[in-house]
């Protein structure tokens, strides 16, 4: 290998490891089971207001913009009444906690069974503001 080769390697990795902000370790925060399950209901919902105010991205944004997430949250929500009969149950499988460039975060692995029975596992993201969990 050629030392130029090496050089854009080693570049490469040094900028890989330094933008990488995920942090883990003991002084993470976890949100409980209840906590997770009461988010999930609340999104799975068609309370798409109050859906909006429990999203961190959300928060002192204009209301055209928050409009268009509520809409877009329709949109999905009608996706899946249609395509799957809307969801039957859900229960989860795995929390895991992080610190993302100085802030709480959290990944909750939850399998939602369909009307239709099908299943599927989605990745639902958290963040924890103001002393409280929100919505990613």
């Amino acid at each position: 290998m050629n030392l130029s080769r090496l050089f854009v390697i080693a570049i490469f990795g040094a900028l890989v490891i330094s933008c990488s902000s995920k942090e883990e370790g003991k002084d993470l925060k976890y949100p409980s089971t209840k906590e997770v399950t009461a988010l999930y209901k609340l999104a799975t919902s068609e309370k798409y207001e109050d859906i909006t105010k429990k999203m961190a991205s959300c928060k002192d944004m204009p209301a055209e913009y928050v409009e268009e997430i509520q809409n877009a949250l329709k949109q999905h929500a009608f996706a899946i009444r249609e395509n799957k009969g809307g969801i039957r149950d859900f229960s989860i499988n795995d929390i895991e906690a992080f610190s993302d460039k100085g802030e709480y975060a959290t990944d909750a692995l939850i399998s939602v069974i369909y009307n239709d029975s099908t299943e599927e596992e989605v990745l639902f993201r958290m963040v924890f503001e103001d002393g409280k969990w929100f919505l990613r």
